[in-house]
């Protein structure tokens, strides 16, 4: 299972969540993502989530997402590095580095 098609599942389980416990399930704000060679940050509202949950939300057919390479290059693209402001992050930075900033459009 990939990132995307995992995000889409744990946002599935918030909103399950949310809509049974209102009072103490709150909306996310940003997903965390752990790998081994970093922790990047994708916001909640992200359009792509919201495509992902449109188009696959409450079905068992979700399998489409991994093999999706323009669903891949979104989320790549959508996630950023944590200590990223939303001016820089709407700006289109990802990352910070030590001469600035650099923006991502997805990976090569």
């Amino acid at each position: 299972m990939t990132i995307p098609r995992t995000m889409l599942h744990v946002l599935e389980a918030l909103n399950a969540a949310r809509e049974a416990e209102p009072n103490t399930v709150g909306a996310p704000s940003d997903f965390i993502v752990i790998t081994a060679r970093q922790t990047r940050r994708m916001p909640a509202n992200s359009p792509v989530l919201q495509r992902m949950l449109d188009t696959y939300g409450g079905t068992d057919n979700t399998e489409g997402i991994d093999s999706s390479t323009e669903i891949w290059n979104e989320v790549q693209a959508a996630m950023y590095t944590p200590g990223i402001t939303k001016e820089q992050y709407n700006a289109g930075i990802r990352e910070p580095t030590r001469s600035g900033a650099r923006t991502s459009a997805g990976p090569p």
